[in-house]
């Protein structure tokens, strides 16, 4: 048990400016999808920030397929 509470370390807490940073990315088309793209696999980030950039590209595909099969539909 001693041995797994040592193996996990504690990321430093993101600061509320860096959220808005984030969130004011996740706003702006295409360069949304080119900043996350590299937060997800940039292994040096914060592990919070990583995870967030996860969900938003997730979120991000599901639009773009809703939209593009919203589209083809109508």
């Amino acid at each position: 048990m001693e041995a797994e509470r040592e193996k996990t370390s504690v990321e430093p807490v993101v600061k509320i400016e860096e959220w808005l940073f984030l969130i004011l990315i996740a706003m702006l088309p295409i360069i949304n999808f080119i900043v996350f793209g590299y937060f997800c696999f940039n292994r040096r980030l914060n592990a919070n920030k990583r995870n967030f950039s996860i969900a938003v590209l997730i979120y991000l595909v599901i639009i773009v397929l809703l939209a593009s099969l919203t589209g083809m539909l109508s």
